[in-house]
């Protein structure tokens, strides 16, 4: 059985502002109705979903070591999903950032949702290489998995940002 770890902001954003336990988001990770796994080079990710009465749950982790780190756990309500046909993990995310999230740019391409791209360097500084454009709230939830690459390419794993106040008003309302 592997072994559960929790993100540094796990406490501050999911358990203290969205009033989410440790053991809710343990729980969907350990029986998960679907996962689906996202790997580049070393970096292997993994997206549980859980469905229950009303919700499901989409729990973003990584895979360490036989460790699985949790990131984020969020609440979605059929207002997200009801217009989805298929619904897997990231197809779930990427609905989460397109209604909560913030607009982004990476070296020029705008989006709320990037996955598994690849993308040309037109900068070489390490610094602001992920720009959150119209930033209305301070309390947000980010998610930034790319690599730098030798070759003046930038592979993108997943970046999203949420505006945690929004989406507390989704799961509240």
């Amino acid at each position: 059985m592997s072994r559960f770890a929790f993100g540094n902001s796990f406490d501050s954003v999911f358990k203290d502002q969205l009033g989410f336990t440790r053991s809710e988001i343990r729980d969907v990770v350990r029986e998960p109705d679907e996962v689906q796994f996202l790997k580049i080079d070393d970096l292997t990710l993994s997206f549980y979903i859980q469905k229950l009465d009303a919700y499901y749950w989409l729990v973003c982790a990584q895979e360490r070591g036989g460790q699985i780190l949790i990131d984020a756990g969020f609440k979605l309500f059929p207002a997200i999903y009801e217009t989805l046909t298929e619904k897997t993990p990231l197809n779930l995310l990427k609905q989460l950032a397109e209604n909560y999230g913030f607009q982004l740019e990476i070296e020029g391409s705008a989006s709320r949702f990037f996955i598994n791209q690849e993308l040309s360097r037109k900068s070489f500084g390490q610094t602001d290489l992920v720009k959150i454009k119209e930033k209305l709230s301070q309390n947000l939830y980010q998610s930034f998995w790319l690599k730098l690459k030798d070759d003046n390419k930038i592979q993108i794993a997943v970046c999203y940002c949420i505006d945690i106040d929004r989406y507390k008003k989704h799961i509240t309302a």
